[in-house]
């Protein structure tokens, strides 16, 4: 298959991709610095692009059999509205070009996930300490479920 990988060179994302590959798949990593990605191999190919590009991300979907968001914040306990954006971009991108599968990585600790927490995670840590993280998930959530794309939404607890 030949898949895109946004927010390929985080920690999540180098799994991805490194699992990608090794399972034989094309793949594409989209990543604004792509020295943090530090996976080279013939099926690998880099973009270096910033999400919050609405063009950029309208050039990188095209021809791809799935594409990946494993983006993170950019900076921790904030809200994040350009990746808020980016996600809405590669929403649209898609649909209006293809491709129509997308898998998103989440947190557990958005919306019902929650109670799967535990009481001083599920109850404290996630709906306060956390709550710009998990606000900002739940509005990319919300713009992927009401797409009409073909996704999947992944909610790892961290």
């Amino acid at each position: 298959m030949k898949l895109l990988i946004f927010g390929a060179s985080g920690a999540t994302g180098r799994l991805l991709v490194s699992a990608a590959l090794a399972k034989g798949h094309a793949v594409t990593a989209f990543v604004r610095m792509p020295g943090k990605l530090a996976i080279s191999h013939e099926n690998l190919k880099v973009i270096v692009g910033n999400v919050a590009d609405r063009q950029a991300v309208e050039r990188a979907v095209v021809r791809y059999d799935a594409v990946f968001s494993c983006l993170g914040v950019g900076v921790p306990l904030k809200r994040d509205p350009a990746v808020v954006a980016g996600i809405g971009f590669i929403v649209a991108a898609m649909q209006q070009a293809g491709p129509e599968r997308l898998i998103y990585l989440s947190f557990l600790g958005v919306r019902d996930g929650r109670r799967q927490l535990g009481l001083l995670f599920g109850n404290i840590i996630a709906p306060l300490v956390l709550r710009h993280e998990v606000a900002d998930h739940e509005v990319k959530e919300s713009l992927i479920v009401q797409s009409s794309l073909d996704w999947t939404i992944v909610r790892p607890p961290s």
